[in-house]
């Protein structure tokens, strides 16, 4: 699902990438960061809720692990003690709310892939 967000390069002129190819979202103040699959990182013009609710919310991609990340849940592999692990091999750091939210995603998963 194609979901097309506008940006500006250094010198003003727009230019427009695949929302449904962020990886995962951190807020900053009044606008949020933005962390591409192929490793782009663009800053976003509106709030992380903005994003979420607007622009990605129907495609059922992304979770809000807590109230600083936003994460495409399918390239969830596994976590350790406060750290979520990505299927590239990044490392996130979450909070402990965040950390009990990432078990339980990863244990549904788990749940769901052997029914």
């Amino acid at each position: 699902m194609l979901v097309p967000l506008t940006f500006r390069d250094k010198d003003g002129f727009p230019f427009t990438k695949d929302g449904a190819k962020v990886l995962y979202a951190r807020p900053r103040g009044q606008s949020c960061k933005l962390y591409f699959e192929d490793g782009t990182e663009l800053e976003y013009g509106y709030p992380l809720n903005y994003f979420h609710h607007e622009k990605v919310w129907n495609t059922n991609m992304y979770r809000r692990i807590d109230r600083f990340l936003l994460l495409k849940i399918s390239w969830l592999t596994n976590r350790k003690w406060l750290m979520a692990i990505l299927r590239n091999g990044k490392l996130l750091a979450l909070t402990k709310k965040g950390n009990k939210r990432v078990k339980k995603y990863l244990e549904k998963m788990k749940g769901g892939q052997n029914s």
